[in-house]
């Protein structure tokens, strides 16, 4: 085996941020990100302008074909990782759960192409009612007819230093003669404590609903928290901090719930509707781990999106900063566009940890990069 990167590919890549913890995991030439595919034009634009050498091919992966990949890669041969979180709408616990849902086929699509391209290792994300699918339900038997050997994994994002609660299943197929040597695990849980709300997005500046620029300075030189240190890692300012507006009638109902409150704590001639998940119109708590951040964390009414101290739902970089998303990563397009590609990615920081655990499997397995395994403590 030479000593050199190992050749990652991203399908269903949204915005990029499965890839970009392979990248961040990239200080001692561990991976080489060779292609990202995703249909969705704006999350093309907003990851080229941040990664121009990275090439990302805009693409129904549905209708990709291997000498596609294999041209636009430039990787000829097998890669050594395959990874991706293909559309799970069908399943997720936002949606209505339809089986018959035409983007739950695409979770097979993406294995049947990762298993077609060979490489070592297969990782797929997704959300945890995805198990229920009969798309997902035959995928061990696949695995094993194609020579890999696969198992599930829950894990909460908040274990791996991202500051929100986000439980999601991976999926890790190994090459069998890998998994016979090493077998299949998940990354260890960070032992650090865990990341709480104020400690994330604290050092951001304050806003008044409508309040906003594309681009602002930091409201504290100095940062608050080592989260806060590392976000700011290679950024020159603050961007994606504009607050929505809401009107005066929203404005007054919410001053009345406390910091950490919901909907449910006002009286019932005063809440906006009974008719609303748990956590509709709920603050966040400065002192806690945030809830799981989605694709509709501009809307109040959709969960607990409202900022702890100011009057208003939660920024696009708020919300970046939640999903471990670095400040230096500049998010593009219609504000919509912005919201949907950072609640549907992957956590930086968790796909960080998958690269490193899937750095130290590959190096084990290889007698010419066993010294690489030192690169990692100093990671």
């Amino acid at each position: 085996m030479k000593n050199k990167p190992y050749t990652v590919i991203d399908l269903f890549s949204g915005v990029g941020g499965f890839s970009i913890g392979f990248i961040k995991a990239n200080a001692n030439k561990l991976f080489e990100m060779k292609l990202l595919v995703d249909f969705d034009k704006d999350a093309g634009y907003t990851f080229r302008k941040n990664y121009p050498d990275i090439p990302f091919l805009c693409h129904d992966v549905s209708k990709l074909t291997l000498k596609d990949i294999k041209h636009y890669s430039g990787v000829f041969t097998n890669p050594d990782v395959v990874i991706g979180g293909p559309p799970c709408q069908g399943f997720s616990n936002a949606g209505k759960r339809i089986e018959e849902d035409e983007r739950n086929k695409l979770v097979a699509i993406y294995a049947n192409l990762s298993m077609a391209l060979a490489p070592k290792v297969i990782l797929m994300e997704n959300v945890l009612n995805i198990t229920n699918s009969q798309y997902f339900k035959g995928l061990s038997k696949s695995f094993d007819k194609h020579g890999y050997k696969s198992q599930n994994f829950v894990l909460d994002a908040a274990d791996y230093g991202v500051p929100q609660h986000r439980k999601r299943i991976f999926l890790l197929a190994l090459r069998s003669r890998i998994a016979k040597k090493v077998g299949l695990s998940a990354p260890a849980i960070c032992k650090t404590d865990k990341v709480i709300v104020e400690n994330a997005i604290g050092d951001l500046p304050p806003l008044l609903a409508g309040e906003g620029d594309e681009y602002c300075s930091y409201a504290l030189t100095t940062p608050m928290s080592d989260y806060q240190f590392a976000m700011r890692k290679g950024a020159y300012g603050v961007f994606n901090h504009c607050a929505r507006k809401h009107s005066p009638k929203f404005l007054e109902k919410i001053s009345i719930i406390s910091e950490g409150g919901s909907n449910r704590d006002l009286a019932p001639k005063l809440r906006f509707s009974d008719n609303y998940f748990s956590q509709a119109y709920a603050r966040l708590d400065r002192k806690k781990i945030a809830n799981t951040i989605t694709t509709h964390f501009s809307n109040p009414g959709s969960g607990r999106f409202t900022h702890y101290r100011d009057l208003r739902a939660i920024t696009v970089r708020e919300a970046a900063r939640l999903q471990s998303f670095p400040d230096s990563f500049i998010f593009h397009g219609p504000v919509v566009a912005q919201a949907k590609h950072v609640g549907n990615a992957v956590p930086p920081l968790l796909s960080k940890a998958w690269a490193h655990h899937i750095c130290k499997i590959l190096d084990s397995c290889y007698s010419k990069r066993k010294k690489a395994l030192a690169r990692m403590e100093n990671i």
